[in-house]
């Protein structure tokens, strides 16, 4: 009797979980392949990730922000972290980038105004 049992059921697993687990394969490799196609894209496309030191030295030589002005748009303390930005030895945080912008694009608001 059980021997019979033993012997419908393992063809059963393989006739079902056989196909379940290549199609399983098959499905992660796709996955991993798109995951990994993205990312290849992302680093030699132009319109990657933006560089915020890039933009923050822009910003500076555009409208003449000194490192003083820099640190008191952005609440900073230590001028030597506004100076690693600008230079690139620290990277740029985009809250702060923001806010240089948000204080550039309010001057040029208050001049067409006045």
């Amino acid at each position: 009797m059980d021997s019979d049992i033993i012997t419908i059921f393992i063809p059963l697993l393989v006739l079902i979980l056989e196909p379940l687990l290549i199609g399983l394969t098959i499905a992660a490799n796709s996955a991993w392949n798109n995951s990994r196609q993205k990312t290849e894209s992302q680093k030699s496309s132009p319109s990657g990730p933006r560089d915020l030191t890039k933009e923050l030295q822009q910003l500076q030589k555009d409208y003449d922000l000194s490192i003083e002005q820099i640190a008191k748009i952005t609440s900073r303390k230590k001028l030597k972290t506004c100076r690693g930005w600008v230079d690139g030895s620290i990277p740029t945080p985009p809250r702060a980038l923001a806010e240089i912008q948000a204080w550039v694009e309010k001057q040029i608001v208050g001049k067409q105004d006045g």
